[in-house]
């Protein structure tokens, strides 16, 4: 029995979660340092930066990256050029803004126009615009708060604010300036204190009003009789079937953001303290119980990591018809099993997954739909002695 057919059977596919960088050059690490390598195999880059290149922001749709020599921290371009130099450190607010540190305190540099935005004199900066909003960002000195506007000028008055928000109303942007509970004051775009606005108080969160987390549950339940149960955030049951005695369950493989209901249906199986995959919705095994753990490294991109005698590999799925049936079946594809590290790294502009070789080579990889296949940005020389 089926409930909710419709919602249930709707499938995404996620091979998107392992796509890493879509630009030509990807960092790689050779066991000392780090360089940047292309998808052929050809090392753009030597290996010369002790730490993870991050790519940062961008100017004119070229990647800019982060780069740190013998504790020295700068910013270079596809080609190796310096771009901004002489600071302690760097982070991106909104592009093309980025904050610079310098003596503890924090500022803003236009990476564009090459110019400070505002000097670094201030105790902690922070982006606050929405996508739809004028680029603004809260600046603190001593405790005290104001916004600045993206030429590095105050927009209300310098104060021990508890909490800025942005707030859309009647098409144009307020700025909520709040002290505690029902205190607060509403300013416009040009600093000028209005009465004419209601906010609802004691909402919680890092923004109010913007975003909603729709961090969906779900819960597997065995009713007996080899017969089990899927149950949504509501405690809805939404899908009910019963396996062969054969198939023992030990839970859902994705508890919680799931794609979608489909990938709900997705239950861990165990065989001789073995883990392996069973799709509830086909009743068929999708993964063979044979390996040593199978754990989702992140929840939100479903990234799925697999042991066996030690190593890893990770697992991706993709989807088949079925001309019979309107749900396509999920077939479980697995990396080869000759990593010694499968991590979550970084703070990209997207999440990424760093494989480690025992060789000590570390890397990202891209999906080739030509071969259905994830692939790795490695030197052609450590490709082929590893079979990539």
């Amino acid at each position: 029995m089926i409930y909710h057919i419709k919602k249930c059977l709707f499938i995404i596919p996620i091979l998107c979660c392992f796509i890493t960088f879509s630009y030509s050059q990807t960092p790689f690490y050779n066991g000392s340092a780090w360089g940047f390598v292309d998808k052929a195999g050809t090392i753009l880059i030597a290996p010369s930066y002790d730490l993870l290149p991050l790519n940062f922001t961008f100017i004119n749709d070229d990647p800019i990256y982060k780069v740190v020599i013998k504790d020295t921290v700068f910013l270079i371009d596809k080609n190796q050029r310096t771009i901004l130099s002489g600071y302690k450190d760097y982070k991106t607010l909104h592009t093309p803004f980025i904050q610079v540190k310098e003596n503890n305190k924090f500022g803003i540099y236009n990476i564009s126009t090459k110019k400070i935005v505002a000097p670094s004199k201030y105790d902690a900066l922070k982006h606050i615009s929405d996508r739809n909003q004028p680029t603004l960002f809260i600046a603190e000195i001593n405790g005290n708060k104001s916004i600045l506007d993206k030429k590095g000028v105050p927009l209300i008055p310098w104060d021990r604010y508890k909490k800025i928000d942005l707030e859309n109303f009647k098409n144009k942007t307020y700025i909520i300036a709040r002290f505690s509970g029902d205190n607060f004051l509403v300013y416009d775009l040009k600093g000028n204190k209005t009465e004419n606005f209601a906010v609802s108080s004691g909402i919680e969160g890092e923004f109010i009003g913007l975003y909603e987390d729709n961090n969906d549950k779900y819960i597997l339940k065995n009713i007996g009789n080899h017969t089990y149960e899927v149950y949504d955030t509501y405690n809805r049951a939404i899908f009910k079937t019963k396996v062969s005695s054969e198939i023992l369950l030990d839970d859902l493989l994705f508890t919680t953001h799931a794609l979608s209901e489909r990938f709900a249906m997705i239950a861990l199986t165990t065989s001789d303290d073995k883990k392996g995959l069973f799709d509830l919705l086909y009743q068929e095994i999708i993964l063979e119980p044979i390996y040593d753990s199978l754990d989702v490294l992140n929840t939100l991109d479903n990234i799925i990591v697999v042991e066996k005698e030690g190593l890893y590999g990770a697992l991706f799925f993709t989807e088949k018809e079925d001309p019979d049936y309107n749900a396509n079946h999920i077939v479980a594809n697995v990396t080869p099993i000759i990593f010694s590290k499968i991590e979550k790294v970084g703070s990209y502009f997207r999440k990424n997954i760093l494989y480690q070789l025992p060789n000590g080579y570390k890397c990202f990889s891209y999906y080739d739909k030509n071969t259905g296949q994830l692939k790795y940005y490695l030197p052609k020389e450590i490709l082929l002695e590893y079979g990539l």
